[in-house]
């Protein structure tokens, strides 16, 4: 049980390096530069694809409570919102507060052609899905994306950059395209605190923001291993800047080492701007910091050698974000 408990500790180990090392090639040659490089490190890429997937599957499943199974979540998540009650429910009152726009002046019309209509399945993407954790889900229609695919099912994307078009254009192994107002929720989990900046972070939402259906939802996961409410003024602060972006926070819950959060693509901007103005606060920013933006370099680099490190684990006390 200690061998593995060693073994648990490397992976997790691998996995912050990484992260770490991104952050601070970011601070010396740029965001972009350092995210291009990063990209052409397969061995790298392939490590970290290969530790998450690991840890993912030996662990979560069998150590997580179903109730606090992050996979679990979203699928309740998702079932919960997309019934004509809840979805009503939501073009209701935001019809109301298009109301009070008009008043003020606001023209803004809403094509009814593009409300959401409820079908038998779900067009889904899941962004950084490495393993592909949703495919057994019949509801949903998968498309998962990574930029380090752990299984022949997943296809490569660099969400940052790909295009988005009219049209979704893939072949075998990767994705070309990706058109605008056509899924019915994409999926961030533990993806944001992979970027080193902000600026790569809001890219990434303004990204899902563009291909979602109008009342189509963002879930979004981020790792929380502390005690309820110490990142609170982050979470907070990220809800103001998806609601810069046209996003509406629905949906916040706690589980282990988790944050989760439901955001619904409004059916205005003007709708979130709106509540933009009126919450605004003098510590609030347009950003999508972490509390790993905010420590320093150290002169101690993590070992990331995949010669040095095997995956045979199937135990994990935590998420390995700190």
């Amino acid at each position: 049980m200690e061998n593995k408990f060693e073994e648990q500790k490397k992976l997790a180990t691998i996995i912050k390096g990484i992260h770490q090392s991104l952050r601070e090639t970011s601070d010396d040659i740029g965001d972009e530069k350092a995210w291009e490089n990063h990209l052409k490190d397969r061995e790298k890429l392939n490590l970290y694809a290969n530790s998450m997937r690991t840890l993912s599957e030996s662990h979560w499943k069998e150590k997580i409570k179903s109730k606090e199974d992050r996979i679990e979540w979203i699928i309740e998540s998702c079932n919960e919102y997309f019934t004509q009650t809840i979805i009503e429910e939501h073009r209701n009152k935001e019809m109301k507060i298009l109301e009070k726009l008009k008043l003020e002046g606001y023209e803004i019309k809403i094509d009814e052609q593009n409300l959401l209509k409820i079908g038998e399945k779900l067009k889904v993407v899941d962004v950084g899905s490495s393993g592909n954790f949703f495919k057994k889900n019949d509801r949903f229609e998968i498309l998962p994306l990574d930029i380090a695919p752990a299984s022949d099912e997943v296809l490569y994307c660099d969400f940052l950059s790909v295009s988005i078009s009219n049209k979704l254009s893939k072949d075998a192994k990767m994705i070309h395209s990706i058109p605008t107002n056509y899924f019915d929720v994409v999926i961030f989990c533990l993806l944001l605190e992979y970027l080193p900046s902000s600026n790569m972070r809001i890219k990434c939402c303004e990204n899902a923001y563009e291909i979602l259906k109008t009342e189509g939802i963002l879930c979004l996961i981020t790792p929380d291993s502390n005690f309820q409410h110490t990142n609170a003024q982050q979470i907070k602060n990220w809800k103001w800047t998806l609601a810069n972006i046209g996003f509406k926070r629905i949906k916040l819950e706690k589980l282990m080492n988790l944050t989760c959060m439901i955001f619904r693509k409004s059916l205005s901007k003007e709708i979130t701007k709106r509540w933009v103005d009126l919450k605004k606060e003098p510590k609030m920013e347009f950003k999508m910091d972490i509390p790993q933006d905010r420590k320093k370099k150290t002169q101690e680099h993590v070992q990331t050698d995949v010669r040095n490190y095997k995956f045979d684990i199937d135990i994990m006390n935590e998420l390995p974000f700190e």
